[in-house]
């Protein structure tokens, strides 16, 4: 359940490791983002459909941003941001694809399938923190300021052939 205050993010990993770094560094900068974190596409749909236990959404309320990682046990992150974009409701959510991979068709797919950002999984824990302390200056200011996710060295933009 989240807390009541700050900006609401979903995390959608299937490695345990990787959600609970996620979340260490966040708490170790202080950030006002507050992830909750799934472990794959049927929680991610059923969280984000408030189906089951997430249809009370003054407990589960529907993030600000998605962050998203690309390999889910049995589906994809391109999978779920397919069915994302098909819904009324979560189509112009931010998407923030979070990958080990940043292999040119893989991100040609999730930017094609309606991906906003697409980021490299960050290689150490200092990474990691200064990319927290990045979400939160990015998705905290009203407006959020998503030209800072554009400075991060783990940033890949969309490969220029990118097929329609």
């Amino acid at each position: 359940m989240f807390p009541q205050a700050g900006v609401h993010a979903l995390y959608i990993d299937n490695n345990p490791d990787d959600r609970l770094m996620l979340r260490e560094a966040a708490k170790s900068v202080n950030s006002s983002v507050l992830f909750f974190c799934l472990d794959g596409y049927r929680s991610a749909v059923a969280y984000l459909g408030g189906e089951g236990d997430f249809a009370d959404r003054q407990k589960y309320p529907l993030p600000v941003f998605v962050l998203l990682d690309y390999a889910l046990n049995g589906n994809t992150g391109a999978d779920l941001l397919c069915w994302m974009r098909a819904d009324r409701k979560l189509k112009g959510m931010p998407v923030v694809i979070y990958s080990d991979s940043d292999q040119p068709e893989r991100l040609a797919l999730c930017y094609r399938g309606g991906a906003n950002y697409y980021l490299r999984k960050a290689r150490s824990f200092p990474n990691l923190m200064r990319l927290m302390e990045c979400l939160d200056e990015c998705f905290a200011s009203d407006p959020p300021n998503y030209a800072l996710l554009l400075t991060q060295p783990e940033y890949r933009p969309p490969p220029k052939r990118l097929s329609w």
